[in-house]
């Protein structure tokens, strides 16, 4: 049994290692085309595709299409200026849906603290019930929230 990296490898003729490259080398070009364009069309604009002289770009609203249509000979004046990007002969611009970048999540500052009344709510709960591993759970719940009160 052959490892999983071998499907990847570079030299692999399997289409794992062609759809990678492909998405690699999409990346590539979207790191050098997405800052040419205005910061404001920068969020809606992706790249489709490149075959045969012909850049795909998705934009996420007819507004943004119009605006970069306007710009199509400005960037394919500049992109052709450079040396990886003298095959692009065309650039084509079409709606389309694309996710979002995800967004870093702010982590959270503190644990929730709980009210003293709902503590003692818990310790009466906790000596009421029979069952042991609710009785652990909220035995937990009631340390967990008591550390952080008096942290």
């Amino acid at each position: 049994m052959k490892p999983i990296q071998h499907l990847l490898d570079k030299d692999s003729a399997s289409i794992f290692s062609q759809v990678v490259m492909k998405a690699k080398r999409l990346e590539a070009l979207s790191e050098r085309l997405l800052p040419l364009l205005p910061k404001e069309l920068q969020p809606h604009c992706r790249i489709a595709g490149l075959q045969t002289g012909r850049l795909l770009l998705i934009v996420d609203s007819p507004v943004w299409l119009t605006h970069l249509r306007f710009r199509v000979p400005e960037l394919l004046d500049t992109l052709q200026k450079e040396i990886p990007w003298k095959d692009v002969l065309q650039i084509d611009v079409k709606v389309g849906i694309f996710p979002t970048l995800p967004t870093k999540l702010k982590p959270i500052s503190k644990k929730p603290s709980l009210s003293s009344e709902c503590l003692e709510n818990f310790h009466r709960l906790m000596e009421k019930t029979t069952s042991s591993e609710l009785k652990q759970a909220l035995q937990q719940l009631i340390l967990d929230t008591s550390h952080t009160a008096s942290s």
